[in-house]
């Protein structure tokens, strides 16, 4: 029985709030867990994450410059063209594209344009939070690892949702595609 957690039991949640908070308590699976097997716990897991995700592609898919690029170009460019492409082309395309994002049929749901504008503003308001805030703390953030940043980022590039309690070893694979994916976008 293993008393923390490790790349293999812990979820990306919790990644994410280990990564933020730098706490050991976060890896203990046991409020019992002395501090000692704790803080070494620690240190074999941060080893254990360096080795599964690289230094470069992490700081790639951080980049809130591109994350930046590919939110815009979501909200001006790809949910606008859909409905047009829908609503007065029947476009084969934007049809396959509304049906893996909103896991509906456009021509049976009826109401593609309040779907698409509630996307549209749902990605608005995300954009405003993450992007129009103040440039000091803008600065700070693209300096430290986010690793929200990196699985949102992933989720963008990828066009999918990734499930937040799927296991750290689970991700890489996306991780992976991101990666190929936006070093193409970024060529």
């Amino acid at each position: 029985m293993r008393l923390t957690y490790d790349i293999h039991s812990m979820t990306l949640s919790r990644c994410s709030l280990l990564l933020e908070k730098e706490d050991n308590n976060i890896l203990k699976k046991y409020w019992f867990v002395p501090n000692k097997i704790a803080k070494k716990a620690f240190e074999k897991f941060h080893l254990d994450f360096s080795r599964l995700f690289n230094k470069e592609g992490l700081a790639t898919l951080n980049s809130m410059q591109a994350l930046k690029i590919m939110m815009y170009n979501n909200i001006f460019n790809l949910l606008p063209s859909m409905y047009y492409g829908i609503i007065l082309t029947y476009d084969k395309a934007m049809l396959d594209k509304f049906k893996e994002l909103f896991s509906k049929d456009p021509i049976t749901a009826g109401d593609v344009y309040d779907t698409i504008q509630a996307e549209i503003e749902r990605m608005s308001s995300k954009y405003k939070e993450l992007f129009l805030s103040d440039k000091k703390e803008e600065k700070d953030k693209e300096k430290t690892l986010n690793f929200d940043n990196v699985i949102t980022t992933c989720e963008l590039v990828l066009g999918i949702s990734i499930d937040r309690n799927i296991k750290l070893y689970q991700f890489k694979p996306y991780y992976e595609q991101a990666l190929k994916k936006s070093r193409k976008i970024n060529k």
